[in-house]
């Protein structure tokens, strides 16, 4: 299995799991987490609230739900479980987490949690007007009717504990697919990236308010990589019925923004634990490398086989009414209809999300025994342990040919010297077997964008950034597959860094208040995520080797904004 825990899994574990509150007195289910799962959203979390409500986003009725308890539909978007009901069972709280517009609800389904999302919505509220589906404005307004029950039910001072101590999920991912591609009311009104940020101002006023109606552990899922779902690839794919690039691209720049300020938030909201959820860096390795996920944790589940097109028909357009039949294989299938995944690809994703979430050790290793034979290095200052010293430059922090430092091309034939050193010493045999059993680091793109992008005329004439951040991520793509051409087969590629909250960019480009400079940041971000979609391609292409994106954006950021948090009162850097 091709996984390695980030660095970020240390931050999400004292975020959620870390976290108790003295005083707080709530009977926990056993075995659980925390006391009760509260979740808004759309269909990937709406267990049945469209049943009620005059909508034609529906799906209860046959063959969703095939494959549910006793076969039957629920207005799941699936043929059996969903994220809400397998969140609530890997944490230990339930097994089914029920809708609240349900009329048969009881006091104990309350105590323990409940779904308020509906399927089609999103956090514009436009888009839930065009489904007549609720909207997240609508979702909190039943969310104070449920506070108003549990205190009834418990008492003004349990309840309380209970939404302070609990969990509660977010998503919302149908505003571009629905509102802004579907129809034309807001592209007259905004281009894609002022679109983005209007979604985002909406994410945080909606976490903001949960936060004041006495919600502490909050969870923001980012947007799932739609590009690569059937019923997209069908209509913009082409023949071939490729990833539709751009929407995949969009849902890439608005997890960067919603990562941001999610950030932000855990910042200025003290009291709460506030954290970002990527589910698009998982789906999307799920979907591209299908064949992996056999036998994955303890389930005995056979390899996916299908991952474009779904269960439901002939699986390219067919959701909700249109899902008439269904395939009689579904173990082989990733999607369950044109848009939403099987029970089995769920299960997985979910055990993906909570493994980053939860620290959950994924190899276990002989005693005394070590991962790897050796650790090689490419890369800049962050990662130079001197090699400027025998070059002629001033570069502290290099930036090739500018700063006439060690290119990547440079430590390239570097590391072909290493090998045939390394040959004499060791033999043909087991030199390679040292170079396939090695773990190899790189990391570039920082001084890319900030000293020849950003402080230098030369790139600018040339590339916009995003056309200049597909050619960095070009290059890191090619040198990678070098690496791999010369033996190497476990490789991690580090992100770019939060640049613009470094202190020399919030000098030059932060104002008087010098704060983050968030030209520098957002360029950081699609870099980022370009570079994440590139890694999970590539770790897919090369089936022998382990190739892995690792984020250090995300925590060195709220390191950068959140210095309380790791025993100091301000941000230090030594670049």
């Amino acid at each position: 299995m091709k996984f390695l825990c980030s660095s970020f899994t240390v931050f999400l574990l004292i975020l959620f799991l870390s976290c108790n509150h003295a005083g707080a007195v709530v009977n926990r289910p056993e075995n659980a987490t925390f006391p009760a799962i509260i979740i808004f959203g759309d269909s990937l979390f709406d267990t049945g609230n469209n049943n009620y409500i005059k909508t034609i986003a529906k799906a209860n009725f046959p063959p969703y739900g095939n494959d549910f308890i006793g076969g039957i539909p629920t207005g799941r978007f699936s043929d059996g479980k969903i994220p809400s009901d397998l969140f609530a069972e890997e944490l230990g709280i339930k097994t089914l987490l029920p809708p609240f517009l349900d009329p048969s609800l009881q006091d104990q389904d309350l105590l323990t949690g409940v779904s308020f999302a509906s399927a089609n919505t999103g956090y514009d509220p436009l888009t839930a007007r065009l489904s007549s589906v609720l909207s997240f404005s609508d979702q909190l307004e039943l969310f104070k009717e449920y506070t108003s029950k549990l205190k009834k039910i418990a008492g003004d001072e349990k309840s309380s504990d209970i939404l302070r101590e609990s969990l509660f999920l977010v998503d919302g991912g149908n505003d571009y697919t629905i509102t802004y591609f579907g129809t034309p009311f807001r592209k007259f009104q905004y281009d894609v990236p002022s679109y983005t940020n209007l979604l985002v101002s909406y994410a945080s006023t909606f976490v903001q308010e949960l936060y004041r109606l006495g919600a502490r552990r909050i969870g923001v899922f980012g947007l799932p990589p739609s590009g690569c779902f059937p019923l997209l690839r069908t209509l913009e794919g082409g023949l071939e019925r490729n990833c539709f690039g751009k929407y995949n691209e969009i849902a890439q720049l608005f997890n960067g923004k919603l990562s941001a300020e999610i950030a932000s938030l855990n910042e200025r909201l003290s009291e709460a634990r506030i954290v970002y959820i990527d589910i698009y860096t998982p789906l999307l390795d799920i979907i591209l490398t299908p064949q992996k996920y056999g036998n994955y944790y303890s389930f005995r589940f056979f390899s996916f086989k299908i991952a474009d097109r779904g269960c439901c028909g002939t699986g390219m357009v067919e959701v909700s009414f249109l899902c008439k039949n269904a395939c009689p294989d579904v173990e082989d299938y990733v999607f369950w209809d044109s848009v939403h995944q099987t029970e089995k690809a769920y299960r997985i994703l979910v055990r993906r999300i909570l493994d980053d979430i939860a620290g959950v050790a994924v190899v276990s290793l002989p005693k005394n025994a070590t991962l790897f034979s050796a650790l090689v290095f490419f890369g800049d200052s962050i990662v130079d342990t001197g090699n400027n010293n025998y070059i002629k430059t001033i570069a502290i922090k290099p930036t090739s040919h500018l700063m006439c430092v060690l290119s990547f091309s440079d430590q390239f034939e570097l590391f072909k010297d290493y090998i045939s050193k390394l040959k004499k010493i060791a033999g043909d045999e087991k030199s390679s077997a040292i170079l396939r059993e090695s773990l190899i680091g790189v990391i570039a793109g920082n001084n890319d964008i900030a000293i020849t992008y950003f402080n230098t005329p030369l790139r600018k004439f040339q590339y916009g950034v995003p056309s200049y951040t597909d050619l960095l991520v070009s290059y890191a793509s090619t040198f990678v597959q070098d690496l791999y051409r010369l033996g190497v087969r476990n490789i991690g590629v580090f992100s770019s860094l939060p640049l613009g909250c470094m202190p020399l960019e919030r000098t030059i480009g932060g104002g008087l208040e010098r704060k983050c400079a968030e030209q520098y940041n957002e360029a950081a971000q699609l870099f980022n995520n370009k570079l994440s979609a590139e890694i999970a391609s590539l770790d897919a292409q090369l089936t022998e080797a382990k190739i892995v994106y690792v984020d250090i954006y995300n925590p060195i950021l709220d390191i950068t904004l959140n210095p309380q948090k790791y025993g100091t009162t301000s941000p230090i850097f030594y670049f």
